[in-house]
Parts: C-alpha cells; structure tokens; sequence
C-alpha cells in the first residue's frame, strides 16, 4: 500500500528546562493526523532527557467513522530535531527512529542524553524548539473519518465496485467519467473494464482514495494531513474538479508553509494558487522562506519569479 505522502510535522518550545526535577516534564497538546491522535512529552527521567511519542485512538469514536478495530497498527519513521540558541543540541543516535503503534503499544520512548549535558547545551533560559517529523511507512486497520460510506451502503445505487486493497468503493461509471478523463476513457472506451461489474485499482491508498472520492462528490474533506496525496490521485486520474477545489483549500485554509504552498502550486500548475503565493512574498525574509533546501530541483519559473521579488526589494 502506497503511503509515501503520509508526512506530518509537530512542533513544540519547551520552557524552564533548567528548572525541571527528576520526574518533570513538558507536553504537547495531542494533534489530529491520520485519524489518530499524536502527542510529544519531553521527560527528565533517571537523570536521562527522553522524549515519549504518544499515538492514541480519538478519544470518541467518530460518528462518520468505521467501527474502531484493536487490532490496528501503524509503521512510522520519526526524525527529531533539537534546538536551543539557534544550533541542533539532540545526539545523532536519537535523531532517526523508527516505531510500530498499536492498541497495546501506544508510545514510543527515546533517550536523548543525559539531562547534565542538555543542561550545559541548553540557552540560558532553558528553552528548547523540537520539530519532530513523522513518516508514516505503513497503516493498517485505522478507523477513517468517513463523510460518504462507499461500502455496501452504496452498492445499489451503483453500477460498478472499484476494488481498493482489501476494500470496494461502489460508484456510477457515468458519474466518474464525467468527473475524470481516465475514468471515461476506462469506462467508456474500448477497454475491457468497460463491461465489468468490478474494476481493480493497483498500488493505491485506501485512505487517500476514500479521500478522492469524497472530494469528487462534492464534500468538503480536504485537510492539510491528505493535501498531497489528493492533488497526486487528481493528476493521475486527471480530475479537474479536484484540482480546483484543493487550489482554493490551498490559498485560503491549509497551515502549509509558503514554501509548500510553492512547490504545490507550482508542480500541479495551480495559477491562482501560485499567484496567490507571490503576493505575499514582500520582504527578503519571505525569499529565504520560499527557497527549497534542494534548490537544484526548483522550478525555472519559480527561481526567475524570486529573483524579481529579490530586485524588487533592492528598489
């Protein structure tokens, strides 16, 4: 199953390290990625700096939700990054891990240093910035947010059942075809899926397509968790409706930053998106926000239109 776009960010400053006794310790309030709930506690623990990483169940099953399922798990790739005073303060062994949730295994704990040296780097306020980037490699068995149910639900109201996984979202050929080019074309061209009752689709997320699909019937189920893997299934299945909907999502709701709000623009040739995006780039500041760490893989465009930014401010 295909989850490389399933990436999240918390962030999170910690105050008052100096101050902190054996057993203290500092947390973030839980966010809300990929139906799960995901929370950081930075703890002094038997003279040790640990950091607990928490991936809990809402605590209400959601009423638009499948049935919650103990038997989940969740695969993911942490990176942790630490600074205090502007440099990375965290030892290399503990800045990459990796760690399987579940219902019976809820946290993930990482020991950082010992508290005498996060002491000694810490700035002189005691404050430490954590970013901590989540990638998650595999998910399965997670109750979805769901605001059309495809299932059986549906089964009479459609003419075909496109077979995700394990799952069978059942759907109009007619109503897809008019929505996508490559739906038409599978629908009614002259491919064989064009007479079947039961399509498989291969290397697709389940999520993310249960997402696409609500997207295409007209519900409002975009958020900056799915942006990504949205916009990817709109360009492959060629769905215009899709890519406008996630264009005015973009410009006016997502949290993303300038930077991806760019690059998102400009692969999936979002105008107004990307008009939008120059427009508030007003200081040199901005610049720097919007440049890629790769900048050898930005677009020409991109670069020629910073660089007009750049000499604008030079004015």
């Amino acid at each position: 199953m295909d989850t490389t776009n399933k990436k999240f960010t918390i962030t999170h400053e910690f105050y008052g390290l100096l101050d902190y006794e054996e057993g203290d310790d500092g947390y973030t309030e839980h966010e809300e990625h990929f139906h799960m709930n995901w929370s950081i506690n930075l703890s002094r623990s038997d003279g040790n700096a640990e950091f607990y990483v928490s991936c809990n169940p809402p605590e209400d099953d959601y009423e638009d939700s499948e049935p919650f399922d103990k038997e989940y798990s969740i695969e993911v790739e942490i990176e942790i990054k630490m600074i205090s005073n502007n440099r990375r303060i965290e030892n290399k062994g503990s800045r990459h891990q990796k760690a399987v949730f579940s219902y019976h295994n809820t946290t993930h704990d990482v020991r950082l240093m010992s508290w005498d040296v996060l002491r000694k780097r810490c700035s002189v306020d005691g404050e430490v910035n954590a970013e901590i980037n989540f990638v998650i490699t595999k998910m399965s068995r997670v109750a979805g947010r769901k605001t059309v149910d495809f299932g059986e639900a549906m089964r009479e109201f459609s003419d075909v059942a496109l077979v995700v996984g394990e799952k069978k979202f059942h759907v109009l050929k007619k109503f897809l075809s008019f929505e996508s080019s490559y739906f038409k074309s599978m629908f009614l061209g002259n491919f064989a899926e064009a007479n079947k009752s039961e399509v498989t689709l291969h290397k697709i997320d389940v999520y993310e397509f249960q997402k696409f699909l609500e997207i295409l019937y007209g519900r409002n189920a975009i958020d900056d968790d799915y942006l990504v893997s949205i916009l990817r299934l709109a360009d492959m299945f060629d769905a215009s409706i899709v890519f406008k909907r996630c264009e005015t999502f973009l410009m006016e709701k997502s949290k993303k930053s300038l930077r991806e709000k760019l690059d998102l623009s400009y692969k999936y040739k979002m105008e107004n998106a990307k008009e939008k995006c120059l427009s508030d780039i007003k200081t040199s500041d901005d610049i720097r926000s919007a440049v890629p760490e790769n900048r050898e893989e930005m677009d020409p465009s991109l670069v020629a239109a910073l660089f007009e930014k750049a000499l604008d401010n030079l004015k």
